[in-house]
């Protein structure tokens, strides 16, 4: 499966205007394209303190069926290393990484083996995406849980930052989690 990543930037209450626009518009012709496999719309939470996003990932059944992107700035494309779990979440937790050269099969390995086996035994967790470009040493790792209660329960369990540790000796520049919610899944 592939996926194109495509992060749009907004300012202050686009965010209402952009989100009807992908559902009504952009989906409603994606839905009848040969090898469409889903979406996942995730957007800045209202009032966070950063300016508001929006993060469109489309997934298709591989890189023969992907249309051409409308614009170069939809050209980010990843492999889906993993998604697991079951559909519903309202919150995710994004994380997008930058590896150090050679370490794309170890955080594959280690998403699928560890991180996964973790997250399943988490309160709340419903669904797990790991995305990689290799040739960007670059992965995308997003966490669909059922609640932002939820989600912050992870924290405090120590589980974000036990999974997180798992990393550190990979990655060229810190880890920094998002919370964004879900707005559209499919």
């Amino acid at each position: 499966m592939i996926a194109r990543v495509r992060t749009i930037q907004l300012t202050s209450g686009e965010l209402t205007q952009v989100i009807p626009s992908i559902r009504d518009e952009e989906l409603r012709a994606l839905r009848h394209e040969p090898g469409y496999a889903g979406t996942l719309v995730l957007a800045s939470r209202p009032g966070a303190a950063s300016a508001e996003r929006v993060e469109a990932i489309i997934l298709w059944d591989d890189a023969h069926a992907m249309p051409p992107p409308a614009t170069p700035s939809e050209a980010r494309v990843y492999e889906v290393a993993l998604s697991a779990g079951i559909p519903g979440g309202t919150v995710a937790r994004f994380i997008s990484a930058h590896l150090y050269p050679g370490n794309i099969d170890t955080v594959v390995t280690l998403f699928e083996n560890v991180v996964m086996h973790a997250a399943t035994t988490q309160l709340g967790f419903r669904r797990g995406l790991l995305m990689i470009d290799r040739a960007g040493d670059n992965a995308i790792s997003i966490g669909l849980w059922q609640s932002e209660a939820d989600l912050h329960a992870s924290e405090q369990t120590g589980y974000l930052g036990q999974q997180i540790g798992n990393f550190t000796q990979i990655v060229a520049a810190p880890i920094v989690p998002e919370t964004l919610v879900v707005v559209i899944e499919e």
